[in-house]
């Protein structure tokens, strides 16, 4: 049933604080769930980020992403910043 519903999903939006961030020296939850799906993984972490700037950056890029994919085509993670 999971990989069915993945079928459409064409990208994976991954945002957060420096638990998201990549390329860096740690593998991070984003870079799992690209090896497990295939899926392409765009990378919107950043190291100490807010909940503020998180929350503000998923806006933007989502909204920019929604120019070339549709909506179910678009898987977002997101972790915010304890």
């Amino acid at each position: 049933m999971y990989l069915k519903k993945m079928a459409n999903i064409k990208v994976i939006a991954s945002f957060g604080c420096s638990f998201t961030q990549y390329p860096n020296r740690f593998v991070n939850w984003p870079k799992h769930l690209h090896d497990k799906t295939n899926i392409e993984t765009l990378y919107y972490g950043q190291g100490a980020a807010s909940n503020g700037v998180i929350s503000k950056r998923v806006i933007f890029s989502v909204t920019e992403l929604l120019k070339k994919y549709k909506s179910d085509e678009i898987l977002v993670g997101i972790m915010w910043s304890g």
